[in-house]
C-alpha cells in the first residue's frame, strides 16, 4: 500500500481531532454542519430575527475559539439566530486594523464557519470588516500614536499598552470609525525586514501584498462523501468517508473511516 504523504497525515489527524472537539451527538452529516458554510453565514447576517445573548451563552467550543484565537481583539456582542447558529461582533485592539469591526460566525453546534467565497468576504469586508487579512505578515514597532475618532491621540510605548484602544471603545461603544495611525511607522516583515512606511497610500501597498499571499496560501476544504458516525462515547469516528479538496477544488485526499465494523 503506498504510503501518505506526512502532509496529508497531518491534516487527516488535524481533521479528525477537528470532528471530535465538534461532537455532541452520535454522527455529523454534511448538510447540518460542513455543507456550504457560505451560504449559513449568509443566512445567520440576514436573519431578521436574531436574539443578543452573552458570550457565555455561546457553546463551549465557540467560547474556546473567541478567547484563543482572536486575541488581537475583544467580543462586543454576541447574536443568536434561531435554526441557524451565532454572529459574533469583534473589534481590533492592536495594530493597524486597531479599531476596525467585523463578525464572526459559528454554526448551532459551534463550530466556526469558514467563507470560501471571495465576493462575499469582500462584500462583508466592506461593512463589517474581516480580521486577520494582515495578522502574522508584519508588526509595527512601537511606539506607534493613533488619533482617535474624538481627536484625542492615544500612543502606544509597549504591548500592554494596546489595552488604552480597548478602553476608548468600550467607553465609545456607539464608535463605528477607526483611528487614524500616525506616519511614518515602522514595521517588521515575517522575514525580520524591518521597513519605514511613509503614509497611508504604501500602508495600503503593504496590505494588499499580505493579502495576495494570503490567497494564494494552500488551504484544503472538506468535504463529507459519507455520513461521518462516531462511537457512543464519542471517542473516535467508526464509519464515513471524507474528502480533502485544495484551492481548485481537487481531491488531494481521501480518509476513509471504515463501516462501522
Amino acid at each position: 500500500m503506498r504510503e501518505l504523504p506526512r502532509k496529508i497525515i497531518f491534516l487527516f489527524c488535524l481533521f479528525a481531532g477537528s470532528l471530535l472537539v465538534s461532537c455532541d451527538s452520535e454522527s455529523i452529516s454534511s448538510a447540518d454542519e460542513t455543507f456550504d458554510d457560505n451560504r449559513l453565514i449568509s443566512a445567520i447576517e440576514n436573519a431578521e430575527q436574531k436574539q443578543l445573548i452573552s458570550i457565555s451563552q455561546l457553546p463551549a467550543i465557540s467560547q474556546r475559539v473567541v478567547a484563543q484565537e482572536y486575541t488581537d481583539s475583544y467580543s462586543k456582542q454576541a447574536y443568536k439566530a434561531e435554526g441557524l447558529g451565532y454572529e459574533v461582533s469583534m473589534r481590533v485592539t492592536s495594530g493597524s486594523d486597531a479599531g476596525e469591526q467585523y463578525s464572526i460566525y459559528f454554526s448551532e453546534r459551534g463550530r466556526e464557519l469558514q467563507d470560501s467565497n471571495e465576493k462575499e468576504i469582500a462584500h462583508r469586508k466592506k461593512k463589517k470588516g474581516k480580521r486577520g487579512r494582515y495578522k502574522g505578515c508584519f508588526k509595527l514597532v512601537l511606539p506607534v500614536s493613533f488619533t482617535m475618532p474624538d481627536e484625542s491621540v492615544i500612543t502606544i510605548e509597549t504591548p500592554d499598552g494596546w489595552s488604552a484602544i480597548r478602553e476608548w471603545y468600550e467607553n465609545h461603544p456607539d464608535e463605528t470609525s477607526k483611528p487614524d495611525i500616525h506616519f511614518p511607522v515602522d514595521v517588521i516583515l515575517r522575514d525580520s525586514t524591518q521597513l519605514s512606511i511613509a503614509n497611508i497610500e504604501e500602508m495600503k501597498v503593504l496590505r494588499q501584498n499580505c493579502m495576495e499571499g494570503r490567497r494564494h496560501k494552500g488551504k484544503y476544504t472538506r468535504n463529507i462523501v459519507e455520513e461521518v458516525v462516531f462511537l457512543d462515547d464519542c471517542d473516535f469516528p467508526v464509519s464515513g468517508v471524507v474528502e480533502l479538496l485544495n484551492d481548485d477544488n481537487e481531491v488531494v485526499a481521501v480518509i476513509d473511516f471504515g463501516d462501522g465494523t
